[in-house]
């Protein structure tokens, strides 16, 4: 991290802040600057203010198991939630004012095994559009509360081989 004076490094062997694994694959800013960073080793979240590495709690108590679980893909959503890909499933996580963690929904992805996964609020609605299967599809948040998919359009349905690597 550069913060206009010097660079900072973060590492597995750091003095100040430690991170799970040095195998980084993906890093994004929430909207309380916070850096979360997902490899191998799991998610590491990091207090930009501070430059202290922090631990969220959530209701549920899922947050300390995702730390710990390896990760593959991170993004922060025009509503200001983190959507995160960890063992197989879809997170979706919310912050009420102050930063904390209000909820934590989950979705069973079990075709997004692969490391190289890619998703992104393409919309700007705070619904991630995914690869799933042969389909592009959009996750979203139904009125009981639920993380559903549903495909984008019917004409976005690829061969069985096609994976989505990235949006632009």
């Amino acid at each position: 991290r550069y913060d206009g004076y010097e660079f900072v490094n973060f590492n597995s062997n750091g003095s100040h802040c430690k991170l799970k694994s040095n195998f980084i694959r993906y890093v994004c800013e929430d909207d309380f600057q916070r850096l979360w960073i997902v490899s191998e080793g799991g998610v590491d979240i990091i207090d930009l203010s501070t430059m202290q590495s922090i631990t969220l709690v959530d209701p549920k108590g899922m947050m300390e198991k995702l730390s710990r679980s390896p990760a593959s893909h991170v993004v922060n959503d025009t509503k200001g939630c983190i959507w995160l890909h960890s063992d197989n499933r879809l997170h979706r996580i919310t912050f009420n004012k102050q930063g904390d963690v209000q909820t934590l929904h989950s979705l069973d992805t079990p075709s997004l095994h692969r490391s190289d996964i890619a998703f992104q609020d393409v919309e700007e609605d705070g619904k991630i559009w995914v690869g799933l299967g042969n389909q592009l599809c959009k996750i979203n948040l139904n009125a009981k509360g639920e993380l559903t998919e549903a495909p984008v359009a019917s004409c976005l349905t690829f061969a069985t081989d096609v994976l989505f690597s990235d949006f632009i």
